[in-house]
């Protein structure tokens, strides 16, 4: 919604491949529900997956931004910026960029995204376990429990508003 709400609409989407990551899962299960119950087919892009030792990667990515063309690219980090500097992309004068998943505050006013502040999730984990040792919800027997923590959105000069 905030891309949306600064004039962009072709979201490319660049995640490193976890496959065996929970937050993965869920980012993006958020990013292919947007693009197919919201986006006109026209907008969807395939997500563009990388490793971080693959040989060939500058080479793929260039290829896939050159036969998509999206108006702005969301990567799971700000690392992703670093890989497009070094494709030869800049960012934000040939794409914008924005984070899903931003966690260095360093970066903050420099990459545009949604902040993970690790601390909060520390002290939110800390409370969790709290609450299950002094229920008993403890132990080998207890369920999965999941909690979500919602970040905050933060404005960057990587992400210029088009309108």
């Amino acid at each position: 919604k905030q891309l949306e709400a600064l004039g962009y609409s072709r979201f490319g989407v660049i995640f490193e491949e976890y496959p065996d990551s929970l937050s993965m899962d869920q980012r993006l299960g958020a990013v292919y529900c947007r693009q197919r119950f919201v986006k006109p087919a026209r907008n969807r892009i395939p997500i563009f997956f990388y490793q971080k030792n693959e040989t060939d990667q500058q080479e793929k990515l260039g290829r896939w931004l050159e036969k998509y063309q999206p108006d702005v690219l969301l990567g799971d980090t700000h690392h992703e910026v670093e890989m497009l500097e070094a494709a030869g992309v800049k960012v934000p004068d040939d794409f914008a960029f924005a984070s899903v998943n931003m966690w260095d505050a360093t970066k903050i006013g420099e990459i545009a995204g949604y902040f993970r502040d690790n601390v909060l999730l520390f002290e939110r984990g800390l409370q969790l376990l709290n609450m299950m040792v002094r229920s008993g919800a403890t132990g080998a027997s207890q369920g999965q429990l999941v909690e979500m923590v919602h970040g905050d959105w933060k404005d960057g000069q990587t992400l210029p508003a088009l309108t």
